[in-house]
Parts: C-alpha cells; sequence; structure tokens
C-alpha cells in the first residue's frame, strides 16, 4: 500500500508541474485584463468628473455674469435717478 501511495504522490507532483505553465498564464492574462478594466473605469471617472466640473465652471460663470448686468442695471438706475433729482435741483 505504501509503494502505490508514493507512486500518486510522484504522478501528481510531476502532472501539476506540467500544469503549472498553463496555470500560470492564465493567471498572468485574466490578472492582465482586471488592470486594463480598472484603468478603463479610472478614466472613464476622470473625464465624467472633467466633465461636470466643467458644467459648474460654466454655471459659475452664467451665475456671475448674470449679477454684473444685474447689478449694471441697478447703477444705470441709480445714475438716471441721481440725474434726475439734480435737473429737478436747478429748476
Amino acid at each position: 500500500m505504501i509503494p502505490l501511495g508514493i507512486v500518486y504522490g510522484v504522478a501528481t507532483f510531476c502532472g501539476l508541474k506540467k500544469l503549472k505553465k498553463p496555470i500560470r498564464k492564465a493567471a498572468v492574462s485574466t490578472t492582465s485584463q482586471v488592470f486594463s478594466a480598472a484603468d478603463l473605469t479610472k478614466e472613464a471617472a476622470y473625464n465624467f468628473k472633467e466633465e461636470v466640473e466643467d458644467i459648474i465652471a460654466e454655471a459659475q460663470y452664467e451665475n456671475m455674469k448674470g449679477n454684473q448686468d444685474f447689478f449694471a442695471e441697478d447703477l444705470d438706475l441709480e445714475d438716471d435717478f441721481m440725474e434726475q433729482e439734480f435737473n429737478d435741483q436747478l429748476e
């Protein structure tokens, strides 16, 4: 019985040794594909983040531009009012 166990052990060792290279290649290939997928995911996330930042910057610009127009109109009305008061005082 003991010699039969030794034979099985040697046969298993030799079989695993022959399977080592294909298993290793499959593991390396799978890991490489996982890294590629992770890189694509990171790139997509960075692109999305950049798009959101662009949208926010454009919205802030439009808001600031709108506020400047509002204040410019307010100043124009104030100038008109001051001019009208000055003209009323001259009369």
